[in-house]
């Protein structure tokens, strides 16, 4: 069955010893911090992952009303979010609907279905961590209103047998926020939902705004993340991580 939406709000103020403020800081790492919140939507065990080659992607679908696509199975684990609209999964006999804003974690080899029954086309954001060669992950006997762009897709290296867990968050910097030096835990895709922000690491400088997509590979040094200080800027972090971490 789908997962109901994890929803945890944390204020970050300086200098404060952060618990995995984005999902993969070690717990006795302090890092400082201002002007940051973060939501965590959706926290679920990454089932199905085994050594091996895997790829990490992130897919835009977009539902017209009355759109829908029958009964099918996902290749990985994943999250989704709703960026606008809703729509109606049914799994088990269940039904759920969820609406702009909201995560859900979807299991491998799941069968579900599901529709648009509002009155706007509903656009899903599609978080996956696939077999590296993999490259249908879903198969529906029928589909309607339906299409699909692949707006990331990137090897993931490191991966071996064990726990993962896989962590969908929202973070939001108040104008001028930033977090100091940190490293995560996990490779994972980021997307700026507006605003933007530069990134600094041991070897390079990127500036990020709203729209972009970016990956993160496991165990980048982060020196420095900054948003615009003019303007609130807020950005999705998707990040498959050890369950112990």
């Amino acid at each position: 069955m789908l997962k109901q939406p994890i929803t945890r709000w944390i204020f970050l103020n300086v200098s404060l010893a952060v618990l995995g403020l984005f999902t993969g800081i070690p717990k006795a790492h302090a890092v400082e911090a201002q002007g940051v919140t973060r939501q965590v939507l959706v926290e679920a065990t990454a089932d199905g992952l085994t050594e091996g080659k895997y790829h990490m992607r992130a897919v835009e679908i977009t539902v017209e009303p009355g759109g829908f696509m029958s009964e099918h199975t996902h290749g990985g684990p994943g999250a989704r979010y709703m960026l606008s609209g809703s729509i109606t999964s049914m799994e088990d006999g269940q039904s759920k609907t969820y609406t702009a804003g909201q995560g859900f974690a979807e299991t491998p080899q799941v069968h579900h279905s599901y529709k648009n029954e509002g009155s706007e086309p509903a656009k899903i954001l599609v978080f996956e961590v696939l077999p590296l060669g993999e490259t249908k992950a879903m198969a529906a006997q029928e589909k309607k209103g339906v299409t699909s762009k692949v707006m990331l897709e990137k090897e993931v290296d490191g991966l071996t047998a064990g726990k993962y867990k896989m962590i969908l968050a929202h973070i939001k910097f108040a104008p001028g926020g930033f977090v100091g030096e940190h490293t995560h835990q996990g490779p994972g895709i980021r997307l700026v939902r507006s605003g933007s922000m530069t990134i600094r690491t041991d070897s390079k400088t990127d500036m990020y705004k709203g729209g972009d997509y970016y990956f993160e590979p496991a165990g980048t040094h982060m020196a420095r993340v900054e948003a615009d200080k003019n303007q609130e800027t807020e950005f999705l972090i998707f990040e498959v991580r050890p369950a112990d971490k």
